[in-house]
């Protein structure tokens, strides 16, 4: 029994930091493109 909660808390969080991770890059991936726009108007 608690084995599963420890390995649904750790499942759970290390999903909640992938999809921290798909976010940032996502937010950088949109933030180096608004950039790249900035630069070329230069």
């Amino acid at each position: 029994m608690l084995k599963t909660i420890f390995i649904a808390i750790i499942s759970g969080s290390f999903g909640f930091l992938l999809c921290a991770l798909l976010t940032a890059s996502k937010n950088a991936e949109r933030y180096m493109e608004e950039d790249v726009k900035k630069n070329n108007k230069i």
